[in-house]
């Protein structure tokens, strides 16, 4: 008589044979659009490129200098979280040879936000700053 073991070790090893057979992949993202994602760094929509990439000479006090800094216990309503970047360098490369090789800095154009009209827009949370 076949044991209860095998039965089921047998029922398993033919599910797992048939969902790695019915199309498997590992990937979680998409590999994007051939050759371009190949030949091109992952950022490259995003940055401009460098023409020649290469290592820098960074050191620690380099990047600690590049690490956005705000000042604390102010009122100012300040935060070091930049939505905008010049560059994705943000002072903490590891190794610091890494740090602005790739990607040259960018020209940031903050987009405008106009306040909602009274006659029909829409003014949940939203605050009008007097500075």
């Amino acid at each position: 008589m076949v044991s209860c073991l095998n039965i089921v070790l047998f029922i398993l090893a033919i599910l797992g044979i048939s969902y790695v057979m019915g199309g498997y992949t590992e990937a979680f993202i998409p590999s994007g659009d051939y050759p371009y994602s190949q030949d091109n760094p992952l950022l490259a929509h995003d940055y401009p490129v460098k023409t020649k990439p290469g290592l820098t000479d960074y050191s620690s006090s380099v990047l600690s200098k590049e690490q956005p800094r705000t000042p604390m216990s102010s009122y100012a309503q300040e935060t070091n979280n930049f939505r905008y970047w010049e560059n994705p360098n943000n002072g903490l490369c590891s190794p610091g040879d890494f740090c602005n090789s790739i990607y040259n800095n960018k020209k940031i154009t903050i987009p405008s936000v106009y306040p909602p009209t009274d006659n029909g827009g829409i003014r949940v949370n939203y605050y009008n700053s007097t500075d």
